[in-house]
């Protein structure tokens, strides 16, 4: 039987790499109303608040860091709780839907290529799930798909990793939404 290391290789590296990583750079900026800013390296914006300090989201900011970095390289049958809701992808739709590109750059900045393929193949996913659901609204109300408006839902057709003409197929219902890959 195989010996298994007592802490993995990757799970050594992960504390210098966060290090590293997210360390303060430039000087504090007061803002009006004792708001203090310092900019991480990785690009986030620390600030204190009126319940925390500036140190305290440094800390914090590199914890949740370390935290995914963990996640990332731990063995994935082991007993965690991972959740989508802090991956790259979903921290980059949160950020697009508040309207802050800049954070959603940030968020997927750092992955991998891998990362970044199946981040464009779930993105084509949700595209196709959301122009599904918005005829299927338009079927409910009593319109054939022939008879939609131009309301810009097909504008991304030639995004789609599909062909397909139409989202309905012969049912009427809304096509299954295949994960690419």
């Amino acid at each position: 039987m195989d010996e298994v290391e007592p802490v993995s290789a990757g799970i050594r590296r992960v504390g210098g790499q966060v290090r590293a990583e997210h360390h303060t750079v430039g000087v504090v900026r007061t803002l009006p109303g004792d708001v203090n800013e310092l900019d991480c390296a990785c690009g986030v914006t620390l600030t204190n608040g009126p319940g925390w300090s500036l140190d305290e989201h440094l800390r914090l900011h590199r914890a949740e860091v370390k935290y995914e970095a963990l996640l990332a390289v731990a063995h994935p049958d082991m007993p965690l709780s991972r959740t989508a809701e802090r991956s790259p992808a979903a921290r980059a739709l949160d950020a697009l839907l508040a309207g802050d590109t800049v954070a959603a750059r940030w968020a997927v900045a750092s992955v991998d290529d891998a990362a970044r393929q199946r981040l464009r193949a779930a993105a084509r996913d949700l595209l196709a799930l959301v122009d599904a659901t918005a005829h299927a609204g338009r079927a409910a109300d009593g319109a054939r798909p022939d008879d939609r408006a131009d309301d810009g839902a097909d504008d991304h057709a030639d995004d789609r990793s599909d062909d397909r003409a139409d989202d309905r197929g012969r049912t009427g219902r809304p096509a299954e939404v295949r994960p690419a890959g």
